[in-house]
């Protein structure tokens, strides 16, 4: 989701004005979806009034205290969704990746200049490779489990959701 200072048109402006999105943010529905909820439970978790009905012996004191962490903690969840592909950029960041050096050259008949070999991952870039495919995978199960919880919450919660 763009910030309205960086919407690229007029008509974008307006579409955001009349139906909330733009196609723009209809690209990666998800990711714009996870942003808003995120950012909406933080924001609710900080300035709320109000905690969904709930039959406990418990005080209102740790009831709302309850509920101030669980929007904060899903909201987060969301948030963290939201900017998965980030997380998997830093994950690549994190790996000892052979340097540039290492790849093959080699001259093209056809052409007149050289060009890099590209290499399979698999093979060349080795312990590098399963790393990155490793961290990968463990960051992405982790997430959805994270985020399977977070939508039944959601899903449980979702009219309780005022101020």
């Amino acid at each position: 989701m763009k910030p309205l200072n960086e919407l690229n048109d007029e008509y974008e402006l307006n579409e955001r004005k009349i139906y909330g999105v733009t196609l723009s943010d209809t690209y990666s529905l998800d990711s714009y979806l996870s942003r808003v909820i995120g950012n909406g439970l933080v924001l609710l978790s900080e300035n709320f009034t109000g905690v969904p009905v709930v039959f406990s012996d418990d005080p209102i004191e740790l009831i709302s205290q309850k509920w101030k962490n669980e929007l904060r903690q899903y909201g987060e969840i969301f948030i963290k969704y939201s900017l998965r592909d980030q997380y998997i950029s830093e994950i690549h960041d994190s790996i000892n990746w052979p340097s540039e050096s290492d790849h093959e050259w080699f001259e093209d008949d056809d052409e007149d200049f050289s060009v890099m070999k590209f290499p399979d991952p698999e093979t060349e870039y080795g312990s590098a490779w399963e790393e990155y495919t490793k961290k990968t995978e463990e960051f992405q199960i982790t997430l959805d489990k994270e985020l399977n919880q977070a939508l039944k919450w959601f899903s449980k919660y979702f009219q309780s959701l005022w101020d």
